[in-house]
C-alpha cells in the first residue's frame, strides 16, 4: 500500500466536521441506520420505499442505487438524496433533515445532531478493485 499524504485542513475541498447547524433528532428512540448495496438495479432501488415504511429506518445509507439521468429510478420525487459524485455511494434520510457536508468521488456526507451530540454520516463506495485507503483519504 502507498503511503498517502496527511490530510490538509485549510483545504475547503473537504468537509468541516465543527459546523454548527440547528437540526436536531430526539434520541428517545435509538439512531436506525439501514445500509445496503443495490447492485446498480432497479428493482432493489425501488424496494427502499417499502422497506422505509417496514423497517422505519431514519437514514438509508445505500451504494450502488439506480441511478438514470441524474435521478435515482424507482424512489418517490419527494425522498431527499445525496449522493457522491460518480453516484456510487448516497445517504437517505426518511424524516430527519440533516445538513449536507461533502460529496467527494466516491463518498457523500451530511451532519444530523442527536440531543446535543454531532453526528457525520458518510456514505463510501469503494470497488473490490481499487486501494480503500483511497477512499478513507477523501473523508
Amino acid at each position: 500500500m502507498n503511503s498517502l499524504p496527511p490530510l490538509n485542513t485549510n483545504n475547503p475541498q473537504q468537509f468541516n466536521h465543527n459546523l454548527h447547524w440547528n437540526i436536531k433528532f430526539n434520541s428517545k428512540e435509538k439512531l436506525k441506520i439501514l445500509q445496503i448495496n443495490l447492485q446498480k438495479a432497479k428493482v432493489p432501488t425501488a424496494i427502499l420505499a417499502k422497506m422505509a415504511k417496514d423497517q422505519l429506518p431514519d437514514i438509508f445509507n445505500v451504494q450502488e442505487l439506480f441511478v438514470k439521468d441524474n435521478k435515482i429510478e424507482g424512489l418517490p420525487s419527494y425522498w431527499k438524496s445525496w449522493l457522491s459524485k460518480n453516484q456510487k455511494a448516497g445517504i437517505l434520510p426518511s424524516f430527519i433533515n440533516p445538513i449536507f457536508l461533502y460529496s467527494g468521488t466516491n463518498i457523500a456526507a451530511i451532519k444530523i445532531k442527536v440531543d446535543s451530540n454531532p453526528i457525520t454520516i458518510i456514505s463510501s463506495y469503494s470497488s473490490p478493485y481499487n486501494d480503500i485507503e483511497l477512499n478513507l483519504r477523501e473523508t
